[in-house]
């Protein structure tokens, strides 16, 4: 009896030049690309596929993760873009099958399938590499700094809302130096002015507002700063994942899940939390 892809060559000869493996392979990404791949070997008639290597074990990925001098945390703080840089670039989805294709059934051919070589023969797609724990201290980092920005921000609104109390004297700046009895000169000589601004002084009266509009503009700006600087660190931490076995721990649905989650992987779990949160 004559296997589906044996049909499948039958009715498309044009494909003769390329082996059983390339064939299948193109056939599952364009088609089935969310289907089992050795089920789909299956269902065509192709015996299964090699064995995969047994990947490494916890302590050769702990062993693993500082190769070389430039992966060690002071060369890569020293370099921090270059390296949330090496997981910024997003994978772009597979094209849409052209208009009127049908799916391809190993059951039967319904359809176009003049895009199968194109797939088969295309370029590979784009994998990762897996975050190291060297990756895991860089994203703490950016966590930090994330959050020392966020302070920033916070810090600069409560000035913003006693600008007005500072220009008339009534508060001293957020962290001036106070002379005696905790009063600066500057905010006696500012308290002063306002006392000839309530008494009708037109002079007075424009500088203090002048001196008003002035902090909350450059207030308004520093903010606006700060919050560009959380922004940009929140993305570049996120940029940089933890590993599989971290983010089911972290996902699960209540504690008892949360500790067999932890049981599978917990030193490289250790490992990845201590070292991102170690910079806060």
């Amino acid at each position: 009896m004559a296997t589906a892809l044996q049909n499948f060559r039958e009715q498309y000869p044009q494909y003769n030049d390329m082996d059983d493996e390339a064939l299948a392979e193109g056939l599952r990404k364009r088609h089935y690309s969310d289907m089992d791949p050795a089920d789909f070997r299956r269902s065509i008639g192709l015996p299964p596929p090699p064995v995969e290597p047994e990947p490494p074990g916890i302590w050769d990925r702990v062993k693993s993760a500082f190769t070389s001098e430039q992966e060690k945390p002071e060369a890569i703080l020293s370099d921090k873009p270059a390296m949330a840089d090496e997981f910024a670039d997003p994978v772009e989805p597979d094209p849409p099958p052209p208009s009127g294709a049908v799916k391809w059934s190993p059951q039967g051919l319904t359809g176009y399938v003049d895009d199968i070589r194109e797939t088969a023969e295309g370029a590979a797609p784009v994998v990762k590499p897996e975050p190291t724990l060297t990756d895991q201290l860089v994203a703490g980092w950016y966590d930090y700094r994330a959050n020392r920005a966020t302070a920033d921000a916070f810090d600069t609104i409560e000035d913003y809302r006693l600008v007005e109390d500072v220009a008339m004297g009534k508060r001293e700046p957020r962290g001036a130096a106070g002379g005696p009895m905790g009063i600066s000169p500057g905010s006696i000589s500012k308290f002063a002015r306002a006392n000839r601004a309530e008494l009708g002084d037109p002079r007075a009266q424009r500088q203090i507002q002048r001196e008003i509009s002035g902090q909350r503009q450059e207030l308004t700006n520093l903010m606006q700063g700060a919050i560009d600087r959380r922004n940009e660190f929140s993305s570049r931490a996120a940029e940089i994942p933890y590993s599989e076995s971290t983010q089911d721990m972290l996902q699960a649905e209540g504690f008892s899940q949360g500790i067999r989650k932890f049981a599978d992987d917990p030193i490289m779990i250790m490992a990845e939390i201590s070292l991102r949160s170690l910079p806060t």
